[in-house]
């Protein structure tokens, strides 16, 4: 199926992303050299964009964002459910401070359910 790669971007910077000529190609190689040596910046010295992770499609990943990085905390495998780079009380922990976010800023409700939902299956999870 190929590979995804995730990126952030950082707001700020999109006057100068928009006018860089070589953007594309600064992304594609952060992206190469990522897959080897994990999360890289976009260009050289460069604070506009950070290429966080890349991983098979084949499976699913969890990326933490903030502070102008991310990682990868978790990795879902078809044949393996699930498979924490953090501790299961820290994955927990970080799924409820999302799902009060979503839940605070969502009038309907129903995201924040379907994160809960999420959250209960994995503390039954052994």
């Amino acid at each position: 199926m190929g590979y995804n790669t995730t990126i952030m971007v950082c707001n700020d910077e999109l006057h100068q992303i928009a006018e860089d000529p070589n953007f594309g190609r600064d992304v594609a190689r952060a992206s190469e050299r990522a897959a080897v040596l994990g999360g890289q910046p976009v260009g050289i010295g460069m604070t506009n964009a950070y290429v966080i992770e890349t991983h098979h499609a084949d499976y699913e990943v969890l990326v933490k964002v903030g502070g102008n990085t991310g990682e990868n905390i978790t990795s879902t495998l078809r044949d393996d459910f699930f498979k924490p780079k953090l501790s299961k009380s820290e994955v927990v922990a970080s799924l409820r401070k999302l799902t009060d976010t979503i839940g605070s800023a969502l009038s309907a409700g129903n995201t924040s359910q379907a994160l809960r939902q999420a959250i209960e299956m994995l503390e039954k999870k052994d």
